[in-house]
């Protein structure tokens, strides 16, 4: 599974309310189920504990929160905690994608 960098938003919790909304309008994100999605955006918060997660269904949702986030993939070692992005500070978002 790919996985890709933390980002923290300069509006705090806010930011990242607005994000999802603006997602949830144009589709580009839903509740996470069983069902298959092309991705998956997980939302963390200080710790970088996972506390929502939601299915992005298509390649062209995934490159518009991509595009938006400025998100980079992240090695093994960042994963693993000897990275910065793996460790994040406020709130920040997540992305993997699905094998």
């Amino acid at each position: 599974m790919r996985q890709f960098s933390a980002v923290k938003f300069r509006r705090g919790w806010s930011g990242v309310e607005r994000f999802i909304r603006i997602l949830r309008i144009c589709g580009f994100v839903r509740p996470s189920s069983s069902e298959p999605s092309y991705a998956v955006l997980d939302v963390l918060d200080a710790e970088g504990d996972i506390i929502f997660d939601y299915a992005i269904p298509t390649a062209a949702a995934f490159r518009y929160v991509y595009r938006q986030l400025q998100l980079r993939v992240v090695t093994e070692d960042e994963v693993s905690g000897h990275g910065q992005t793996s460790a994040p500070t406020g709130r920040s978002r997540s992305t993997r994608q699905r094998p």
